[in-house]
């Protein structure tokens, strides 16, 4: 049996020694890998695709947070418009006279069908 000193010295001793291959050695592994490498191919560079539609459309309004101010101020709109809230009624009504505009009624009550006479 050894001990640990034993191991310790074989250690040290692997440390200080250099090893270092054969030339001839290197030189079989170097011929054999080269026989084996496939010959060269070209870099093929491909021109990078040009941006769609969409992507410049986005890019023209200010990007993400252009676009999600655009949509937000859109809805805002359409919500104001569906609603019509009191306030904005009593605000359009002093800057445009009723007397001036007629009111068209597209959806009229169903009343007219439903006379029992």
């Amino acid at each position: 049996m050894t001990n640990e000193n034993d191991l310790d010295g074989l250690l040290q001793h692997a440390r200080q020694t250099a090893h270092t291959p054969a030339p001839a050695l290197i030189e079989r592994v170097l011929s054999d890998a080269y026989a084996l490498q496939s010959p060269g191919q070209p870099v093929l560079r491909q021109a990078a695709p040009s941006p769609s539609l969409l992507s410049r459309l986005v890019r023209g309004l200010g990007g993400a947070l252009g676009l999600a101010g655009l949509t937000t101020a859109a809805l805002a709109g359409v919500g104001i418009g569906f609603y019509d809230p009191p306030a904005l009624a009593a605000w359009t009504q002093t800057l445009t006279p009723s007397s001036a505009i007629d009111t068209v009624e597209l959806i009229p009550d169903l009343d007219v069908f439903m006379d029992e006479s």
